[in-house]
């Protein structure tokens, strides 16, 4: 092929817009797609995390009724001779289990005499009390727990008219 042979090829052939191919920023590209992996970790840390705290407030909502019980029963134990030994390892086990509630972050909610929170506390009924504002917590029936500033079983309340 000779240079006239080629320059008569060009001249007839007419590029047309669609016939070239577009140019890709790969640069782009791969920033887009490391940035969508990044959010794709983050949320599937984030789901991680909450289903290990719905674990985790599972098992010790599973805990608190024996807790509460326990509780009870020391504090109504009889205080003669007989027992004192079984009521001490009771006790024991009772502050064991009250422990491990505070090291996972569980906190008692005992709002007697504070204004009734709807997000902590569960109004159970009402009583008239000149001396109280109305919605004051006038009695606690059952103690809620928190973890993490959030009820885990609110608290169980009777309420000022």
């Amino acid at each position: 092929m000779t240079k006239e042979d080629i320059k008569e090829t060009t001249e007839e052939v007419e590029v047309k817009e669609e016939d070239v191919p577009e140019v890709v920023d790969w640069e782009s590209v791969a920033k887009r797609a490391r940035a969508d992996y990044e959010n794709l970790k983050r949320e599937s840390d984030q789901k991680i995390i909450e289903i290990g705290s719905y674990a985790t407030i599972r098992t010790i909502e599973s805990l608190l009724d024996a807790f509460d019980n326990l509780r009870s029963a020391v504090s109504t134990a009889p205080d003669n001779g007989d027992c004192k030994s079984w009521i001490e390892g009771i006790s024991h086990i009772n502050r064991q289990l009250e422990t491990a509630l505070k090291d996972l972050g569980v906190e008692r909610i005992n709002p007697l005499g504070k204004q009734f929170n709807p997000d902590l506390h569960e109004a159970m009924s009402r009583q008239a009390d000149e001396k109280a504002k109305t919605d004051d917590i006038l009695e606690v029936l059952q103690e809620g727990y928190i973890l993490n500033d959030r009820a885990i079983r609110p608290a169980k309340v009777v309420l000022a008219e």
